[in-house]
This record gives structure tokens, sequence and C-alpha cells, in this order.
């Protein structure tokens, strides 16, 4: 017998009334329903990202397994065990996530899959060309692109709509067992949740694996969105940066002229962009760094106090810098790079729990040819006052308040600034997110599997990590991301390029040589 709910606190004029009667009527029919929001709603969201976590021990996978599907029945982390589905509001088609009201032992939680290789990683013919540190000389490797066949179990869908019709978890879990190291991947649709979230998933999936279960904070925000609500504050009135230079009409026509002639570029040309790692050990990016500020001091005298750059802003600048360089004419540059709300919005952000959502978006920094072909130091000072001026909380409300309006309209969610000619390229730095300290998996150590003298990190911790996307057909000609650093704090940077930038980059790598002790 289906149970009786009580529906009379359902009262017109509440704001939450359409997600309330659609939670009630769900579990009239066997399930919860949790909404997506509307940022997880954006259209780009729609591709499938892949983590891979690399362990220099032999982990346990049926024990990562049980716990992880022990932290996604606890609480409201139910919603992201459940089933993506789509719902009709005011005549659009919204995602929402249904999960079963009484979870049985037989109800996949996450799709898991497991393979053992006999082999030490380094004899493997595939694991021997994941990237690994080469001492104090920087070095180009493979890309997260070239090791999708440990990325991913065959249970994962390539196409998006699968997860929309059948009984297809949101999240899976592939486990890789070589005789002495562990891959750990796990994919998901990046409307799911972002960076950040993946961070907390894996500190809470840890803690469920030490028994620590009281240790696991509870999600905020599972039904209702403060992303909208923020977005509707009386202090979401401040102007946009560089409202004067959002683009309407012929320019966008213009933008999307530049953005699909550069495409047919690439496919037309005979190279094609490939996807590399870079290693760059610690004193090298202090080195890079280094020489920044002496050319942002050298194009700047007399103002050393607001002349600060970060490590990370230097790394960014060196592919920035030389994406410029391999034009073919001097082009200004648009570089997006993402940041978090959570740390933007200070009068919203609840501190008794997280959320687990799409809380990034983009920052535009438009870069004339000049400043783009001038320096590593200028494109770095550049990007820096962008992100201070730009992520004020005032300037983030006012961008919300007009994501949230072009969302309600129907007319998607795009707020680009710059010039319409500009090379655009994509960015993102997940070194804040610390993925190698982010999971503790020690208490799944089933053997050790680097006993050597020189080993730095403790038990059961990732000594690299990359992402990837597991849709085949994505094609990335220029783009970067800044994956962390290592427990030497050496930087990781996943990128795409053609041949030629590339070529230049190992250059830049000769260049600062390697340092001797």
């Amino acid at each position: 017998m289906r149970p009786t709910i009580n529906t009379d606190h359902l009262v017109e004029g509440n704001p939450f009334e359409r997600v309330d009667r659609d939670r009630v009527q769900g579990m009239l029919n066997g399930y919860e329903v949790y909404p997506l929001h509307f940022l997880d709603n954006h259209p780009g969201f729609k591709e499938t990202y892949t983590y891979t976590l690399q362990f220099n021990d032999v982990l346990d996978a049926q024990l990562l397994h049980v716990a992880l599907r022990r932290l996604l029945e606890y609480g409201d982390w139910r919603k992201f065990g459940g089933r993506l589905r789509t719902n009709m509001v005011k005549g659009r088609r919204t995602l929402e996530v249904h999960v079963p009201t009484t979870i049985t032992p037989d109800y996949q939680t996450v799709a898991y899959s497991h393979q053992v290789i006999r082999s030490k990683l380094r004899e493997h013919p595939l694991g021997s060309l994941l990237p690994q540190p080469t001492g104090e000389r920087g070095s180009i490797q493979e890309g997260a692109d070239h090791f999708r066949d440990f990325s991913a179990g065959p249970n994962v869908p390539k196409d998006f709509s699968a997860y929309l019709s059948g009984d297809v978890p949101i999240i899976a879990l592939h486990v890789i067992c070589f005789a002495d190291a562990t891959l750990v991947s796990l994919a998901w649709p990046h409307v799911l949740m972002d960076g950040t979230g993946l961070q907390i998933l894996l500190n809470c999936w840890s803690h469920m694996l030490a028994g620590r279960e009281s240790a696991v904070p509870p999600i905020l925000g599972a039904r209702h969105d403060l992303i909208s609500r923020a977005s509707e504050s009386a202090l979401a009135c401040d102007q946009m940066s560089d409202e004067n230079c959002l683009l309407r009409g012929c320019t966008t026509l213009r933008l999307a002229f530049n953005v699909i002639w550069d495409q047919l570029t690439v496919f037309f040309s005979t190279q094609k962009p490939v996807n590399r790692t870079v290693y760059l050990p610690k004193r090298a990016v202090q080195k890079l760094r280094k020489q920044a500020l002496f050319e942002i001091q050298r194009a700047n005298p007399g103002h050393p106090d607001k002349l600060w750059v970060s490590e990370s802003d230097v790394i960014l600048a060196l592919f920035v810098h030389t994406t410029a360089l391999c034009e073919p004419t001097p082009r200004p540059v648009t570089v997006f790079g993402a940041f978090d709300l959570r740390s933007r919005l200070p009068d919203y952000i609840e501190k008794s729990g997280v959320y687990i959502q799409n809380m990034a978006w983009v920052l535009a920094t438009p870069l004339d040819a000049d400043t783009a072909l001038g320096s590593m130091g200028e494109v770095a000072l550049a990007h820096r006052r962008s992100l201070q001026e730009q992520t004020t909380q005032g300037r983030v409300l006012a961008l919300l308040r007009k994501l949230k309006q072009q969302s309600d309209s129907g007319d998607g969610m795009t707020v680009f600034s710059g010039p319409p000619n500009a090379v655009l390229y994509p960015a993102g730095n997940l070194a804040k997110l610390n993925f190698c300290r982010a999971a503790n998996f020690s208490p799944a150590v089933f053997r050790t599997g680097d006993d050597s003298p020189t080993r730095r990190n403790p038990p059961g911790t990732c000594v690299y990590h990359h992402k990837g996307f597991w849709n085949e057909d994505r094609v990335s000609k220029k783009g970067m991301f800044i994956l962390g650093q290592d427990w030497n704090d050496n930087y990781w940077i996943t990128g795409w390029g053609m041949p030629d930038f590339w070529r230049r980059i190992q250059e830049t790598l000769d260049e600062l040589g390697p340092f001797r002790r």
C-alpha cells in the first residue's frame, strides 16, 4: 500500500512549491525527487567527465566500492546514487534525480567495475606511459586522452540521453589493480557536480572507508538552489565588469564566425591538436615566477605593492602567451577561467554542511594582442587583476542575476566579454583542490606497492591524477588545466595544442634546464 502523505503545507505562493509537489508525487510513486539546479542545467554540462587517481599501493577494490555505496545511501547523499530524469517546468525540460524511497541490496547506487592486471604498472604497455616525475627537468608526456581505456568500465554510456532513459547509475567507479599500484577512476555527467564537488566526495568517501560516518557533513541545497536565491537577492544590483564589452547583434555573429573558422582550420589541417601532460618541477615554477615579476616591474615601475601574481597565474600565462605566439597574425586572446562561487558569496554560503552541485562559472579575461604577445608577466598580471575585479560579491551576484534571467527566458546562459575576433582560450586551475590529499584510502591498502626510501606520500594516498572526457568526439584545439601539485610540490598541467605549440613549450622547458642540488 502506498503511504498517505499530508500536502496541506503546500501553500500557493511558496517559491519552492513545485519542488515540494514533485517530491510528494514522487514519494507516492515509490521514489524521491531531487532537482538539479539552474547552473546544473547548462547545455554545455552534458558531457561526461572522468577522473583517474593513481596510487602506489594495491588497494582492495571491494572495500572502496562498499564505502562509496554506503556514502551514496547516507542522508541527502542519496541524490548521487539515483537516476537522471527530465521534467517539464514552464514549458522547458529540466533535469532531476529520482531515488527509490527504499534502497534494496540489488539496487545499483554506483556502476562498479573491477579489473586485475598481474604485471607491475611500469611493465604494462599502457601503464608504463602514465606520466611520472622526471626529477629536476620539466617534461611533456602523454595526456589523459591517451588513457581512456583506464578511465571507465564498459557500463558508462557515451551518449547523455542514455542516462535519461535507462537504469543507469549517475556515478561510475572503475578500479584497476596492478601488482604494485592501483588506478581508481570515477565518471559522471558534468550536470551532477563540479571539481570542488568531487573533492568533497573523495574526502567523505575516505571518512566512510575509515568508519567515520559521523565526520561526513550534510549536503546543503540538495533540494533548493542557493545560487538561484542569491541571483534574486536585492544585493544583486552591481554592474557587471566590462558591461560595455558584452557581445550583441552583429558582433555575436562575428564571434561565431571566428570560432567556426578556427574549427575548420583544425579539421582540414594535416596536423591535429594533441593532448599532453606537462610536469613542471617546483624550482622551475619558482624561476618562471621570478622572471614574470621582473617583466611586470619593468612594465609597471613605481607600483611594487600591486605587482603580486601567484604561481598558478604564471603557469597559465606561460600557456596563453605561447598560444598567442603561435598565431599566424597578431590577435587578441580571451581567457576563460573558472572560479568557485562557494568562496565568492560569503553572505550566502552556510558553514554547517557542503554544497555538491555546479557552483563554478567562467571568468573572461580579455587581452589585447600587444598584451598577449608582450610577455608572460604582463599576461599573468592582467589575469590576476581581472580575477580580483570580477569576483567581488557584488559582481558575482550581478553575473548570476543575468544568467538566471537568460535561463528563465530560454535564451541559454552565455555572458561573453571581449573582442569578437579574439582567440578563445579555456583554462582551469584545480590546484586549490589538492586532489593528492583529498582521498585517504589507507584502510583499503592490501599491499604496499612502493617501499623505496624516496617515497614521500602516506599509504593509500594518490601520487598522480588527471581529468578527462569520456566523449571521444570532443575536439579541443586550445586550452589547459592546472591539475595541482604532487607530494614534492611539483606542478602537473594538462593541455591541448597544435604541434607547434608543444614545440615552443618544450623550448621553454629546455631553457629552464635541470636544477642541481
